[in-house]
């Protein structure tokens, strides 16, 4: 029988506190198979105790969690995608301006950002790497704006590009 993943709740004040959100967490092949998986979480500002309920079928052992973060969203919906080789999306709006990330699960060498705003003309750029995350800033949108974006990345030597993801502003 193959081990069917499980569930992490994120919950404020208790295990059975309030649900602020959870994450589907699938089967990775192995307990040191690593996969980076996301989830929105509803909260508003302020400091709480955060537990992170496991939930799965009571016969097996759940899964092994490397780490986790909270991050802001900034103002408005952000845009996330998540494939077994990263996870991607916008998120930092703020002003006239966002952030594009790309967050492999490898080591990636390079990262490179195609974009294009309002239909124009791709412009492409290779993105900068922090902390394991690569990340582009688009300036000068205004509200309404359609930013259409796809990403170039190494993994272990061959280069893939993804599919073309769309964000209106």
């Amino acid at each position: 029988m193959i081990h069917p993943g499980g569930r992490i709740e994120i919950r404020t004040g208790s295990p059975t506190g309030t649900l602020l959100g959870d994450v589907q967490v699938p089967n990775t092949g192995g307990w040191q198979e690593w996969q980076t998986v996301t989830g929105n979480v509803q909260i508003q500002p302020g400091t709480y105790d955060v537990y992170l309920v496991f939930k799965g079928s009571p016969e097996y052992d759940l899964m092994n969690v490397n780490w986790f973060v909270f991050r802001a969203n900034g103002q408005g919906n952000g845009d996330s995608h998540t494939h077994p080789d990263y996870t991607a999306g916008i998120r930092g709006i703020t002003g006239n301006e966002v952030t594009i990330f790309f967050a492999p699960t490898t080591e990636a060498r390079y990262v490179d950002v195609h974009l294009k705003v309002n239909n124009g003309q791709q412009l492409n750029y290779r993105m900068t790497e922090r902390n394991g995350e690569w990340e582009r800033v688009v300036e000068n949108l205004s509200s309404g704006d359609v930013l259409e974006y796809s990403f170039t990345y190494e993994k272990l030597g061959p280069q893939y590009t993804t599919e073309w993801f769309t964000y209106t502003r």
